[in-house]
């Protein structure tokens, strides 16, 4: 009895510890403290292949924070609550499976002893390395070490980063993972310049993954990484350490016009040719605040674990094309995005449970300002 009442804490304890995020988030918003703000939004997916059919729609409300304790400490929380409805028909997984819960997409301490340097601890959205391929919108437990010199519009800056995945915040996702503990660790070099007309980003990145648990391993496997055993003793045929390249370009011609370039590239070093690279590629045309873009993509079976980055390209062993329109810039209050992708197999005999995808996703967000 007791070994039940502390694996159901275990399971738990996530959801509670963003309850009171959540609830503290409030408090914050209606004292005045700092800047904050409110988020609400739906989302539609329809997710089509030979053994999927999903359609999903996700009502969303949040609160982002960002509260000045001291000149030099300050607190960061962006969580709230998601509800779903729809129907998902899956034979493998059950990442679609409508959800009700409590979700955290970052609540941590910021501290900066000095203007160039910030030291981060609590948990760190992975949506930051704006790399899908490689890792997807999650937080992660950890610390992060972020040294920065800036000289007009340039900006050089080297980060390190330790952290433990959480598996059960992605648990929800693609069903329940509940031992092992992994670890991530990533050193990264950027450069950023700025600027009306042109402005420019470039980050590279050395990152090695330890002790992925046998669920990780098993969920992994059904979503294109190579794997053997079952789902209690599920493992990894190829470690993950390598590297991870990303960058943006952004050319404007006044509010008018502008042209878009973004994307990245991931290297496994530990898995064989043709498994262990990935790349996407995005390109876009400004009109105002919107965006149409075309994106071409591919992720080799083991150029990262699938089972922690973005399902919005099918995972891994998938090669593809996606197109769509966004409304709404970086100083917009509400955004407004369509996306239409079609995910191809690689290796047709990497596993059972893939297939060729169709898949669509809208997405509607606005801010409220308190």
């Amino acid at each position: 009895m007791l070994n039940k009442l502390n694996y159901w804490l275990m399971q738990n304890k996530l959801k509670y510890f963003t309850l009171l995020i959540v609830l503290i988030s409030l408090e914050l918003a209606a004292a005045d403290w700092g800047n904050a703000s409110f988020y609400g939004g739906f989302k539609g997916l329809h997710v089509t292949d030979k053994f999927t059919k999903s359609r999903v729609l996700s009502l969303k409300a949040a609160a982002a924070i960002d509260y000045k304790i001291s000149e030099d400490l300050k607190a960061i929380v962006f969580a709230g609550v998601l509800y779903e409805a729809g129907s998902n028909s899956s034979l493998f997984v059950s990442e679609n499976n409508p959800e009700s819960e409590l979700v955290l997409k970052e609540g941590y301490l910021a501290y900066s002893p000095l203007e160039m340097l910030t030291l981060s601890i609590g948990a760190l959205d992975q949506e930051k390395w704006k790399s899908p391929l490689f890792l997807t919108e999650t937080p992660f437990l950890g610390a992060e070490e972020k040294l920065s010199l800036k000289w007009g519009e340039y900006q050089i800056y080297i980060k390190a980063l330790q952290s433990i995945p959480q598996n059960q915040n992605l648990s929800d996702r693609a069903g329940n993972v509940n031992e092992g503990t992994p670890t991530f660790f990533a050193e990264s070099l950027g450069i950023r310049l700025g600027g009306d007309i042109l402005s420019f980003k470039v980050e590279g990145t050395q990152y090695s993954f330890s002790e992925l648990g046998h669920g990780v391993a098993h969920q992994s496997g059904l979503l294109g990484n190579s794997t053997s055993g079952n789902q209690d003793n599920a493992r990894f045929l190829y470690r993950f350490q390598g590297y991870n390249l990303s960058t943006e370009l952004e050319i404007h011609g006044g509010d008018i016009w502008g042209l878009l370039f973004s994307g990245h590239y991931t290297f496994n070093d530990k898995a064989p040719n043709n498994r262990n690279a990935a790349y996407l590629a995005h390109g876009g045309m400004l009109f105002g605040v919107l965006e149409l873009f075309v994106e071409s993509f591919e992720n080799q079976s083991d150029a990262s674990i699938a089972y922690y980055n973005s399902k919005t390209y099918g995972h891994n062993n998938r090669q593809g094309q996606s197109l769509g329109l966004k409304w709404g810039g970086d100083s917009e209050k509400m955004k407004v995005s369509l996306r239409y992708t079609v995910a191809d197999l690689i290796l047709k005999n990497q596993n059972n449970s893939q297939a060729n995808s169709k898949i669509v996703l809208f997405n509607l967000t606005k801010k409220f300002n308190f």
